[in-house]
């Protein structure tokens, strides 16, 4: 299974009750892959991952593009100020 080599499992906005498919984290972390959790609700994951945030998808990963764009030659970019934090 690819899952397995996976170094990072992002999971946005899923509240990780639907199978098989909320397994897949917890095998990409038993085969050494970090797992990062964004949901508005706690999950039954949020233990077992390595970082949770709870807030918006939409929010977050503008952050995460800002973050990786401010190390790109002749890139620019305004992050949206949160709306709750």
């Amino acid at each position: 299974m690819i899952v397995r080599a996976a170094d990072l499992c992002l999971c946005l906005g899923t509240s990780l009750q639907i199978y098989p498919c909320a397994n897949l984290p917890l095998l990409s972390k038993k085969s050494g892959g970090r797992v990062v959790v964004v949901n508005l609700q706690a999950t039954r994951l949020d233990s077992r991952a390595d970082i949770v945030l709870h807030h918006t998808v939409d929010v977050v990963m503008t952050q995460v593009i800002c973050y990786i764009i401010a190390f790109l030659p002749h890139a620019s970019c305004e992050p949206p100020l949160p709306s709750h934090v």
